[in-house]
């Protein structure tokens, strides 16, 4: 298994171009310069992946263009190499909740559902599971997403006293996986 990681949290997302900035990695930007590239780091990156290596050139012309399908098309792509090198890919996107109200032609958090759906009922490359600790956020999506059937609600409820106490994790949060 490969995991991908994501927590929209970790800086403010105020439009397209920060939200790509956290997809893909910054750390690998300059030093792929092909698809094959990129895999190849992704292979090597060992149990856990922080952004999506993408060549600087692919880049540019995704936030040039401001097409999210562009990026999802690239994601996809890259998901589906790793799978037939033998990796299961698992995408883990927390806090999803911020980039609710981001508009890029549309709303964004609509394409990426729709996204996830593909990802998952549709091409079977890897599992989607969107972690958010806002049980209003997590509320609309059940009535407006119409993922019913297509999507599992796992509630994280509260631990007991001493596993809290010996925990760092957060006491209440809804998960829901698509796969």
């Amino acid at each position: 298994m490969l995991f991908f990681k994501f927590n929209l949290r970790r800086t403010p997302i105020t439009s397209y171009e920060e939200f790509v900035d956290i997809l893909f990695s910054l750390e690998f930007r300059n030093s792929v310069k092909t698809l094959k590239e990129a895999v190849s780091l992704i292979l090597s990156a060992g149990k856990e992946a922080f952004g999506f290596p993408i060549p600087a050139e692919l880049l540019n012309e995704i936030v040039r263009e401001k097409k999210p399908k562009n990026a999802f098309a690239y994601i996809a792509t890259l998901m589906k190499e790793v799978k037939e090198a033998g990796k299961n890919p698992i995408l883990i996107v927390d806090e999803l909740q911020v980039i609710e109200d981001l508009k890029v032609n549309g709303s964004l958090i609509y394409e990426m559902f729709n996204f996830f759906v593909h990802l998952t009922k549709e091409e079977h490359l890897s599992h989607v599971f969107v972690v958010t600790s806002d049980s209003l956020f997590i509320e609309k999506v059940y009535n407006e997403a119409m993922l019913q059937g297509r999507a599992d609600y796992l509630l994280v409820d509260d631990f007991d006293k001493e596993t809290a106490l010996n925990s760092s994790c957060p006491r209440d949060s809804l998960m829901m996986r698509l796969s």
